[in-house]
């Protein structure tokens, strides 16, 4: 597509600069993911997910599908999701009034869609009146949270294109012009990133001291949001070719070949990174995944159990060799055992959401829709982190220092944290168990000015500051501490999807120190 193709263009002339700057014998820049890094990744994995699952809906709602109402509520969440975002920024309040605004627009679209579905031009033209006025409320929301930096007028006209993309596409799928309604879903999802880098260059603008502007538009964050943003659509439009391909969907075809497109824009992503070369060895190979996840539709469908057999046998050849290629492409950062897992987790994901679709188990269908998409964004930034760690003139890494002379109050059972006076909203909250107090640890590691990765394949996080690391492990008892083990008192757990540690043993690894008051219901992080 044209505006991904853009960003691969300038990716690489800020490589090509970057290049000269090589200093012989530099050591490797520390792998960070830093707060700016993950809002701007995180609104466009939501904002892209928002626009897929909004044109999939409008279809199943006109084809009157049986999973509509299924679709409709992963639609739904990913707006709750979309607020909970919101309101980590600008309060509780304000994630409550974007979840009503944004909504709405929601609502108008199927509308528009119920009415095509009877022909009545009347309530047709009725929506997009709606929809313009949806636009207007929500511009405004954005330029009253952020004056300085977010202006009405760029708002509304982003949203036009936004909504123009998925009536163009509606349209387009109701007059069986199904090349041009993929090819405008396509640039519904592309469009979506666009704007969430332009939220989040305003809102780092706007917190200066939460998120690093210059970090948001580096080389290293545009590789992790590129390479999100490809595997992501990839593995949406994969889980749309399966369902159309089952169902006998006239759209089949066209289908399979916004796929393919994708495909061509993830090997042009590894061009940019490792050579023509590699990308044109990379191309088919990942095409054969795709080429055996549809040997196992057509075999579902024709009940033929012994095909169905042998492309699962297949996609287990394929991950061998797709871990061969990057183990080989990145041998110091890239291990093909635990390539091979992740991808196999991937087709796993895959496969489950259609038998699933195919026993019309749609309550399972779903959650797995989200699960594979996610999972997409968490194979990106492993893909990022190596790429960075191989090639660190080209994907420079700043490493933040701890702030001195900072406070860090947390409060149990409360989402509000307050840095120095400032305050923030987190998505979980701090806890007593057991006697110990808990912290969530991605809110505390940001608060003090350090860096998070986490580690899927192990579920653990590796917090680095100053030269130091600590890696904590869900269910461990103990921190891993520059290679010292340490022991935590109790074993790390969950609080909802976030990992939380005790205070004690995170300050210990920190060095700072925790001032428990009001009878341990306030929790304060002291900088040395």
């Amino acid at each position: 597509m044209k505006l991904l193709k853009t960003k691969l263009a300038l990716l690489l002339l800020c490589m090509a600069l970057m290049l000269p700057t090589l200093v012989a014998g530099a050591a490797p820049a520390s792998n960070s993911i830093t707060a700016a890094s993950d809002l701007r990744v995180g609104l466009g994995q939501l904002l892209g997910e928002h626009a897929l699952l909004a044109v999939l809906a409008m279809q199943k709602n006109y084809d009157k599908a049986v999973d509509f109402s299924d679709t409709a509520n992963l639609l739904s969440k990913n707006t709750d999701q979309l607020a909970a975002a919101i309101a980590s920024v600008y309060g509780p309040d304000a994630g409550v009034t974007f979840k009503s605004i944004w909504s709405s627009h929601i609502g108008y679209l199927i509308e528009y869609v119920n009415a095509a579905a009877i022909k009545d031009e009347a309530a047709r033209a009725a929506a997009v009146v709606k929809l313009d006025d949806y636009r207007v409320k929500q511009a405004a929301f954005f330029a009253v949270a952020n004056p300085d930096n977010f202006k009405a007028a760029a708002i509304e006209e982003g949203l036009n294109m936004h909504i123009g993309h998925l009536i163009d596409s509606f349209n387009a799928y109701v007059n069986k012009d199904y090349t041009d309604s993929y090819t405008k879903a396509r640039m519904a999802y592309s469009h979506m990133y666009d704007t969430a880098d332009m939220l989040a260059i305003g809102i780092a603008t706007q917190y200066p001291d939460r998120f690093s502007n210059s970090s948001i538009q580096s080389t290293t964050v545009d590789l992790r949001g590129t390479l999100g943003q490809v595997l992501g659509e990839h593995a949406l439009l994969a889980i749309v070719a399966m369902q159309k391909g089952i169902d006998g969907k006239p759209d089949f075809d066209q289908a399979v070949a916004a796929l393919g497109q994708n495909t061509d824009d993830l090997a042009a992503t590894i061009a940019v990174v490792y050579g023509q070369g590699a990308a044109d060895a990379f191309k088919p190979l990942w095409a054969s995944h795709i080429g055996y996840l549809l040997d196992y539709v057509k075999a579902t469908a024709a009940k033929d159990y012994l095909s169905a057999k042998k492309a699962m046998d297949n996609l287990d050849v394929y991950r061998e060799s797709q871990a061969q290629f990057f183990a080989k492409a990145n041998p110091d950062f890239f291990l093909e055992a635990d390539i091979s897992k992740s991808l196999k987790e991937h087709i796993n994901f895959l496969l489950t959401v259609f038998d699933t679709y195919a026993k019309n188990d749609y309550s399972f269908t779903y959650p797995n829709v989200d699960m594979a998409y996610t999972h997409m964004f968490k194979t990106a930034d492993a893909l990022a982190i190596g790429i960075a760690a191989q090639l660190p003139a080209m994907f420079p890494q700043v490493q933040p220092p701890i702030v001195t002379n900072s406070v860090v109050t947390f409060t149990i059972n409360s989402t509000e944290l307050d840095v120095n006076g400032h305050k923030l909203m987190m998505d979980v909250t701090p806890l007593r168990k057991e006697n110990y107090t808990y912290i969530p640890l991605r809110y505390a590691v940001d608060a003090v000015g350090a860096t998070l990765i986490w580690n899927e394949a192990d579920r653990s996080a590796t917090v680095a500051w100053n030269g130091n690391s600590a890696t904590f492990s869900l269910g461990s008892d103990f921190v891993i501490h520059n290679s010292t083990k340490k022991v935590a008192s109790a074993p790390l757990t969950l609080q909802g999807d976030r990992l939380v540690v005790p205070v004690q043993i995170f300050a210990e690894v920190i060095g700072w120190t925790v001032d428990l008051a009001e009878e341990g219901k306030v929790i304060r992080l002291l900088a040395p």
